[in-house]
């Protein structure tokens, strides 16, 4: 009973006249080769370890290209625990909803609103000096949030990175192809 139902299972997969036919020849395909920069896959091998353990927001370059935002900034609207300011004409500032350690924060009907800081490509960059709306979306492949001092990694530490941190990788740009001639 078995074996009639595999062979009905087997025409109805490839249909009726498939066993009919001869078996056709494998094609042949053009090589296909695959490359990516060593500098990228080491550049990234830290934010793929960090994503594992889980502690923080870790946004892909798969992420970003399915949700297909227009500003970078819209990345960080849905993050829990954090809050984007648009300044009106001025930088945009990412704060996390928790109180700052240091009370001489800004202060806003809020309470005290506590601002994130930044690294880029594994440069600190206070709030000061870096909005994320200089960046588009096509220009970042990765994104780390750490929404407090208690989920900032060691080697992020910095002495302003009480109110947390973010972790921008851009891409790099692509090789430029040789031509034969």
């Amino acid at each position: 009973m078995r074996r009639i139902q595999l062979v009905l299972l087997t025409l109805a997969m490839t249909g009726a006249g498939a066993l009919a036919q001869e078996p056709r020849p494998p094609t042949a395909l053009d090589t296909v080769r695959v490359s990516a920069s060593l500098d990228s896959i080491v550049r990234l091998r830290e934010f793929w370890e960090r994503r594992a353990r889980g502690i923080g927001v870790f946004i892909t370059r798969a992420d970003i290209e399915r949700r297909r935002p227009q500003h970078a900034l819209d990345l960080f609207r849905a993050v829990v625990g954090i809050q984007v300011f648009s300044g009106g004409g001025e930088r945009t500032t990412i704060m996390t909803t928790r109180r700052a350690a240091n009370p001489a924060r800004l202060r806003t009907t809020a309470g005290v609103e506590c601002p994130m800081q930044y690294y880029v490509d594994g440069v600190f960059m206070s709030a000061d000096m870096f909005s994320v709306d200089e960046l588009t979306p096509d220009m970042i492949e990765a994104v780390e949030i750490f929404r407090g001092p208690s989920e900032v990694p060691v080697q992020f530490r910095q002495t302003d990175v009480d109110c947390g941190l973010i972790v921008l990788w851009t891409r790099e740009p692509p090789r430029a192809v040789k031509r034969k001639r």
